[in-house]
């Protein structure tokens, strides 16, 4: 992931601090979840996925190896002098009209990971009550947070109300090479480390577009990926291009 920075023309090397600054990468969001550049096609993402025990993990989930993915980003946020305390952003990735467990998102997590480095803070057992809350919530399906991919952010009122029900906020610790799923209608959200680790957790799904890097229109882009994956046969069927 370092390395895939470094394609980028605007000075960024991994062995030199210096140039882990905002002024040194490619636009993200939220100190350090990257969406665009086809970045959720590179090779190191599907990497990740074509992960044998990654699949077996989804296998004895979904009870079927013929899996289907979604095409995420990718979260790498670099300890760093301009790097702001986050501000917690809690959200479901399910809409209510999706009854069930629709879907379970991941994090394969790289580097260690206590409760004082960046990653995945959950609000426990929440997902249980979803249903409940938007069903003595009603006004909140029409509300303007809504994302056009099942994103919905809670405010603080709303949160409280997951609270007073027994739900725990929690931040997840995690080993190199652990795999942590949660239901899609659990909230969560991501925060910055406040030490001089380095993370990788997830995304949704996001189009290539015009956008805004340091407050200007972006003005650069690609049309081919830095580096290629390469089980390209097992790469399609997870991408529903090819059948099992």
């Amino acid at each position: 992931m370092l390395e895939w920075l470094e394609t980028f023309p605007y000075g960024f090397k991994a062995d030199d601090h210096s140039t882990w600054t905002k002024e040194h990468l490619p636009e993200h969001m939220k100190g350090g979840m990257y969406h665009r550049y086809r970045v959720q096609y590179e090779k190191v993402i599907w990497d990740a996925r074509t992960e044998p025990a990654v699949i077996d993990a989804f296998e004895r989930l979904w009870g079927t190896r013929e899996l289907l993915v979604s095409f995420d980003g990718m979260n790498l946020t670099l300890p760093s002098t301009d790097l702001k305390p986050s501000t917690p952003w809690p959200h479901v990735d399910q809409n209510p009209n999706s009854k069930g467990m629709q879907c379970v998102q991941g994090i394969l997590n790289l580097a260690p990971n206590g409760p004082d480095d960046g990653g995945l803070v959950v609000l426990k057992g929440s997902h249980k009550v979803n249903e409940t809350f938007f069903k003595l919530h009603p006004e909140t399906k029409g509300a303007g947070t809504w994302g056009s991919f099942d994103w919905h952010g809670f405010n603080e009122e709303e949160v409280d109300w997951f609270k007073d029900r027994g739900c725990e906020e929690i931040k997840v610790c995690a080993e190199p090479g652990d795999l942590i799923l949660w239901d899609s209608r659990q909230i969560h959200y991501n925060k910055v480390p406040s030490t001089q680790n380095t993370h990788w957790p997830h995304a949704n799904i996001f189009q290539e577009d015009k956008h805004m890097r340091l407050g200007k229109p972006g003005t650069y882009s690609r049309d081919r990926l830095a580096y290629e994956p390469e089980d390209i046969d097992l790469v399609l069927k997870l991408a529903g291009v090819k059948v099992y």
